[in-house]
């Protein structure tokens, strides 16, 4: 089950409250990754939160865009996601936004010695593994499972429900600490925020943040309406599916009753685009953003917000 807070409170998994707690704060960013990298808190001076956006290698290529995207003065480059929900093709996303950290920083640096290290970073409001284990450590290893590729890019997936059974350790050296991190995007009420707050100052300062955007009217109908529009995503994806499993039984049926079938599905899932579109639209997104969500080529996302606005 996704993790709900009460009426007033922003999710600090909500996209714009996670960017503007972590991606804005630099020292709450240090905090978050020493907790769930396990690296010390001084590895993390100099750490830069860079452009979010992963430019395309050639005209018409996908772009990527990150929730939080951070570089330190040792070349690890970290790519920090916030998911409430299960997303269509996460797996695929995150392989994508992994590689091409790798393609950026070549572009940078130029020579292999100075290529980055990727690592991608998954808080997951929701069940992916069995067993009870939370944090989930994804790295190129030698067939024994032992040895490490040099500088190997890796993908740490933590998820917040799991966390709620396991036993925190308290802070410690200025590192708030895994669980208790994730505890804090579990937070469902005030009550609960104020509560753990007191585990750690830095636990202190993004609920003061988090409390402070949850009452802010503009950011708050903001943060609504992105919610909106992943949940709209979400089923716009799950109505292609549908489509393409219908369209796989209806081969069996009479021909007439198949093209019927077919027409009514296909017009659901423009309806559900044009929702999507209309959505993105709300919240300004640019052209190429909108064609990502939709998987439309640009121009034809360009067509199809015309249509809307005129």
């Amino acid at each position: 089950m996704t993790p709900k807070t009460s009426p007033g409170l922003l999710s600090p998994l909500n996209d714009l409250p996670f960017r503007k707690i972590f991606g804005e704060n630099a020292e709450l960013l240090k905090d978050l990754l020493a907790s769930f990298t396990g690296r010390s808190l001084d590895s993390f001076d100099g750490l830069t939160v860079t452009n979010p956006f992963l430019e395309p290698e050639y005209p018409g290529g996908k772009r990527g865009i990150l929730d939080i995207r951070a570089e330190t003065n040792d070349r690890t480059a970290f790519d920090i996601e916030a998911q409430r929900r299960m997303r269509p093709f996460l797996w695929e996303r995150m392989q994508f936004y992994n590689s091409r950290i790798n393609a950026d920083g070549m572009k940078a640096g130029k020579t292999f010695q100075t290529a980055v290290q990727a690592v991608s970073i998954v808080i997951a409001g929701f069940n992916i593994f069995s067993g009870n284990e939370f944090r989930h450590d994804f790295r190129l290893r030698r067939g024994n499972g032992k040895d490490l590729f040099r500088r190997s890019n890796e993908l740490i997936v933590l998820e917040v429900l799991k966390a709620r059974k396991a036993a925190p350790v308290e802070p410690k050296d200025g590192v708030t600490g895994a669980v208790y991190w994730l505890l804090f995007f579990y937070v469902r009420s005030k009550k609960e925020l104020m509560a753990m707050s007191e585990k750690s100052p830095s636990l202190q300062h993004a609920a003061e943040i988090l409390i402070h955007l949850s009452e802010d009217r503009n950011l708050y109908e903001q943060a609504l309406a992105r919610d909106k529009l992943e949940r709209d995503f979400a089923s716009f994806h799950y109505a292609g599916k549908t489509e393409g499993m219908a369209e796989g039984m209806a081969k069996g049926m009479a021909k007439g009753r198949e093209e019927g079938m077919a027409k009514g599905m296909a017009k659901g899932r423009e309806e559900s685009r044009l929702e999507l579109v209309s959505n993105a639209l709300k919240l300004n997104l640019a052209i190429d953003q909108i064609a990502a969500l939709t998987g439309l080529p640009v121009e034809e996302a360009s067509r199809l917000v015309d249509s809307l606005k005129g």
